[in-house]
């Protein structure tokens, strides 16, 4: 009964995650103008590999999604959540990181990243009404060794 309950709110969670009026866009996306400003008026910069988080100091994502604004700005969230992650799992392992495995199954292989995303700041949201569209910066400090 307990194994149906959790397969139950697994496919609900998924149902909700993955409904068709919110899609998470890829982050190849163009940084609007917005984020930009705030990124050069404060000194920051996107991090895109492990090697710039060791360079800063920190792990700054940007996450977007399209839909409505509140349920954008949830999968935004889990999208830069997700980016944020897969850095994390990029860096040298410790205690409560994030774990990559690469899973080969022919003819493809995935990459799973694992993990929880804990003291991670918002630092901006802005929500585009004319493209229905969230960015929500995330930060989270790091310290490598």
């Amino acid at each position: 009964m307990k194994n149906l309950f959790i397969t139950a709110v697994a496919v609900l969670m998924t149902v909700l995650l993955c409904h068709p009026a919110v899609s998470a866009d890829q982050p190849s996306q163009a940084v609007p103008a917005e984020i930009k400003q705030f990124l050069e008026q404060r000194g920051l910069q996107i991090t895109a590999t492990a090697a710039d988080v060791k360079k800063t100091g920190y792990i700054l994502v940007l996450g977007t999604a399209s839909g409505d604004r509140v349920t954008a700005k949830r999968a935004a969230t889990v999208t830069a959540q997700r980016a944020m992650i897969s850095l994390l799992a990029e860096l040298p392992s410790g205690k409560g990181k994030a774990g990559k495995q690469v899973v080969r199954t022919p003819p493809v292989t995935k990459t799973r990243v694992s993990g929880t995303v804990r003291r991670a700041t918002p630092l901006f949201s802005h929500y585009d009404s004319s493209h229905e569209t969230m960015y929500l910066l995330l930060q989270k400090a790091v310290t490598v060794p």
